[in-house]
């Protein structure tokens, strides 16, 4: 769950110093950056995360400062994972066997990823990561965070007196499902008594609703015959309205079953360029990328 301690003692100024192993990979905060990861990757991770936690958990032991930028991301694709990063606490025991690091009490990290009860002062348990647990999964969504404040007053503020923005709103047109929503604002309780208890359980819901949305998308993207008329038709809806997803996601299954994917590549890049900075251009880079990744390569290889 955590990285193995290499080295402890005491530093000549007298203050207390633990060495423990590198973890390779990014953190989650860079991962992530303002617009969140692809759905399924940052389910991987989060369910990564979750395992995580049950482990510590097993051992009733709280992590307290669950963040992005104590969570390290390795792997690509289905093999994406996640290690947690130590609190950052200087009141450290050693674990019994050596091997995992303690925190007598895991002090709370930046306000933004604070609990209501360590912004109260309270000791956090696993009800307390779990609360952590739904911020970081706003943030590896979205890359943005339920609640938002230009200091720690206003951050301690918003999280005690107003509801929190959850996936969906905070990326309106992406793909998330509304089951991702209840389980976020789950998590995301103020009184830890109304929050799951339960981050295996948890790992099963994520787990569940990964493979729901898989079966959706690849049943979306299976050939069925199309008109060159039909691309047309919904070509032009796409080009009127282009940041609405379920458009862009209708024109390339026309264009998979009508052929026309060099009319496709240019209706994309007319969109493209009628779109000025920002989320919706960058989307639609990264979709016409995959168009030519995925779709085009695998038609030139049918043809």
């Amino acid at each position: 769950a955590i990285p193995k301690i290499v080295e402890a003692g005491t530093a000549p100024d007298g203050a207390p110093y633990v060495l423990y192993e590198r973890a390779e990979g990014r953190t989650l905060d860079r991962v992530a950056g303002d617009e969140g990861m692809q759905f399924d990757s940052a389910c991987r991770v989060l369910m990564s995360v979750l395992d995580r936690l049950a482990s510590m958990h097993g051992q009733s032991v709280p992590h307290g400062d669950l963040r992005p930028g104590k969570v390290v991301v390795s792997g690509e694709g289905e093999s994406l994972s996640a290690r947690l990063l130590l609190p950052g606490n200087a009141r450290l025991l050693q674990h019994p066997q050596g091997d995992v690091m303690h925190t007598v009490r895991p002090v709370g990290g930046a306000t933004a990823f604070m609990a209501p009860e360590q912004m109260r002062g309270e000791d956090p348990d696993a009800r307390t990561d779990v609360f952590l647990f739904g911020v970081l999964a706003v943030k590896a969504l979205t890359g943005q965070l339920p609640w938002k404040g230009r200091n720690a007053a206003e951050c301690i503020a918003a999280r005690l007196g107003s509801d929190p923005a959850l996936p969906r709103a905070l990326k309106p047109r992406g793909e998330i499902p509304e089951s991702v929503d209840r389980l976020v604002a789950r998590c995301l309780e103020r009184e830890p008594a109304r929050r799951f208890a339960d981050v295996v359980a948890r790992r099963k819901d994520l787990e569940a609703i990964l493979a729901s949305w898989i079966d959706a998308r690849d049943e979306s993207r299976k050939v069925r015959p199309a008109t060159k008329e039909e691309f047309e038709d919904m070509a032009g809806e796409f080009l009127q309205d282009p940041d609405v997803e379920e458009l862009m996601e209708e024109t390339v299954t026309l264009a998979r079953g009508s052929g026309e994917w060099v009319r496709l590549i240019e209706i994309m890049n007319q969109a493209i360029a009628a779109t000025g900075e920002g989320t919706l251009r960058r989307r639609l880079l990264y979709r016409l990328a995959e168009v030519f990744e995925k779709d085009v390569k695998d038609f030139d290889e049918a043809a």
